[in-house]
């Protein structure tokens, strides 16, 4: 039933047909999962209503949808909040962070405390080491830039280089780094 019109359809199909609208829009407003559909209100047809009971129906299903779209932007309003709450506990963390990186440099020895201080400002790539693939012969400024071109793993790069127990290869290929001995 069209609540502006009073008109009673057989169907949902039908009063799409008479509405040239769409038949999941009108059974969707029929169900009270939206509120209009083709800018008229629908209900599935129980009885005859009178043209004040139809405008007071009318009037209570926007009255519904108001609600909820009020209680939709309270609830927006909520995760913006707490979006803002975690940014600002982002940020605490990063000042422990610098704060904690200064107390690292009590436990470094005294030449490499003057290193890291001189480097530090300059990024990861002050502290990255050259690695030669022995396969091949090709220089890499880093260990990640290897991983990179071989579509490997960064840390398994390094634990070769480092000669770890255990890794002869990394996917089938034998790294070194640069500044030490390169033997077969």
């Amino acid at each position: 039933m069209c609540l502006e019109d009073g008109f009673v359809f057989d169907s949902v199909r039908k009063a799409a047909e008479y509405y040239n609208g769409d038949i999941v829009n009108i059974w969707t407003a029929c169900a009270g999962k939206q509120n209009i559909a083709h800018n008229r209100h629908f209900i599935f047809y129980k009885e005859n209503f009178s043209l004040e009971e139809r405008l007071n129906l009318i009037k209570s299903i926007d009255e519904k949808f108001i609600n909820a779209r009020k209680w939709k932007n309270r609830n927006q309003d909520w995760v913006a909040e707490q979006l803002q709450k975690k940014k600002e506990k982002a940020t605490g963390r990063k000042k422990k962070l610098i704060k904690n990186k200064k107390l690292h440099l009590i436990g470094l020895q005294e030449e490499n405390k003057e290193k890291w201080q001189k480097y530090s400002h300059l990024g990861p790539k002050s502290f990255s080491r050259s690695v030669i693939c022995l396969d091949d012969g090709i220089i890499y400024e880093s260990a990640s830039a290897a991983a990179r071109a071989y579509d490997s793993c960064k840390s398994a790069i390094i634990e070769l280089c480092l000669g770890k127990r255990f890794r002869k290869t990394v996917n089938g290929r034998k790294f070194k780094y640069v500044d030490s001995r390169i033997t077969g």
